[in-house]
């Protein structure tokens, strides 16, 4: 997992007047770097899914591209069938048989 430039600055304890704003702004940038960090993980996690969907793709296309050789050798050894049992046919002809 990539590194990410925001590092978390915990917030201070509140004391008096001055502190405490002190401390509600350190705790709103504290908030806004957890959602920033969490935002980038996000980002990854999605950048991540669409790679794993691309790479579906890809091998849907390669299971298809198989299945279409498959189905053109099925095919093929289908045309074999007939023209040797059409061979088969003549010579019993041939041969009167």
């Amino acid at each position: 997992m990539p590194e990410y430039p925001v590092t978390l600055t915990p917030p201070l304890q509140k004391k008096n007047h001055h502190e405490e704003t002190t401390s509600d702004l350190q705790i709103t940038v504290y908030t806004l770097q957890s959602s920033l960090l969490s935002q980038h993980k996000l980002e990854d996690a999605l950048h991540e899914a669409e790679m794993k969907c691309r790479k579906t793709e890809r091998e849907k296309e390669e299971l298809d591209e198989q299945i279409c050789r498959v189905a053109s050798m099925m095919r093929d050894e289908d045309e074999l069938k007939s023209a040797l049992d059409e061979a088969v046919l003549v010579k019993m002809y041939q041969y009167g048989t």
